[in-house]
């Protein structure tokens, strides 16, 4: 017993030891100033470069002030202007070089050649989930007293084949004690991946607004759907859906149909994933005469302060032309998000 409790000891020490060791299953920056930093390389487009670090969340390097560096795996590489876009590891070379392992061999690159590096996500992945939740208030004292307040939430999750995606949101404006805007909204969708691009989509969508004559707006659909890319960059995907719509009007009055319309969800980072243009949206025509066509969609701009806060703009609009009571709504907004 001794004997097995000694060499115990020994392979917990050799185990502790080597996950103790600098740069053990992590990416590796040599910077031009002698500085070595380790974490997990994330992308690195138009001059800039994310590394996630333990140690300082996601820190952003010039890339013109990266010397050399290695990568524990394979990440998309564009190594120059005119090259397409390889999969392999990056070894570490000489002074504003490096080596391109792509599991046949290396090949030198010229660090100011390559034109953008990201790390893509795993298709079939353990639970992950994301999101913000952004919150705006505005105060106007002048010849009239305006006081707006907006909360909107968008909250992910992914795993394996299935995909979870909740938006939600609530806008009010008082003016001189009289309220112009009150309504809110949810919708929540799930995705069944059939490969690692295409998917089955099912959605419901509520909209109430206690100002406009049109109450409540309230949608059930499915359709196919198609993922273009998902990567540390960004995400574009599009579904095509056929929808049951109901509305209903004040005085109890309401209108059903059917419709057939797309839903969009795009954002892309910019500035080594300080800056992200975002749009979002669903437009639709119903089949019944109820309406002529329902738009509901929103465009922004997101800047990240920090890994958790972010100051955003948007635009959003929400249009039903055509129907008993039309709606024609636009907000613009601004304030502060928390991501996580």
């Amino acid at each position: 017993m001794p004997a097995i409790r000694r060499r115990l000891a020994s392979w917990t020490a050799f185990l502790a030891l080597l996950a103790a060791l600098p740069g053990a299953r992590a990416d590796t920056l040599w910077l031009a100033n002698g500085d070595r930093l380790s974490g997990t390389v994330l992308s690195m487009d138009e001059g800039a470069l994310a590394m996630q670090t333990d140690y300082a969340g996601t820190v952003h390097v010039a890339w013109d002030a990266v010397r050399t560096l290695e990568t524990d795996g394979r990440v998309a590489v564009r190594p120059a202007p005119a090259a397409d876009e390889i999969q392999a590891r990056f070894v570490r070379g000489g002074e504003g070089q490096a080596l391109l392992d792509t599991g046949q061999g290396e090949q030198p690159v010229e660090l100011a050649d390559v034109q953008r590096v990201v790390r893509p996500r795993p298709f079939l992945r353990d639970l992950s989930w994301d999101g913000t939740l952004d919150a705006g208030l505005q105060h106007k004292s002048a010849s009239t007293d305006t006081r707006d307040y907006s909360l909107a939430l968008l909250a992910r999750a992914r795993h394996g084949m299935w995909r979870h995606d909740l938006q939600a949101g609530y806008d009010k404006e008082k003016e001189e004690g009289s309220t112009l805007t009150d309504n809110y909204h949810a919708r929540y969708s799930l995705d069944r991946f059939v490969t690692e691009q295409a998917f089955v989509k099912g959605r419901l969508y509520y909209r109430h607004d206690n100002i406009e004559d049109l109450r409540a707006q309230s949608a059930v659909g499915a359709g196919p759907g198609y993922q273009f890319w998902d990567d540390e960059l960004g995400a574009f995907s599009l579904a095509l859906l056929a929808s049951r719509v109901h509305y209903r009007y004040r005085g109890g009055d309401s209108d059903a149909g059917y419709a057939l319309g797309a839903i969009w969800d795009y954002g892309r980072y910019i500035g080594g994933q300080r800056l992200q243009v975002y749009t979002r949206g669903e437009a639709s025509r119903p089949l019944d005469g109820v309406a002529d066509l329902w738009l509901n969609a929103e465009a922004g701009l997101r800047y990240q302060f920090t890994d958790r806060l972010s100051f955003y703009l948007k635009y959003s609009r929400n249009l039903v032309d055509g129907a008993r009571e039309d709606v024609d709504e636009a907000v613009y907004g601004t304030g502060l998000g928390i991501s996580w």
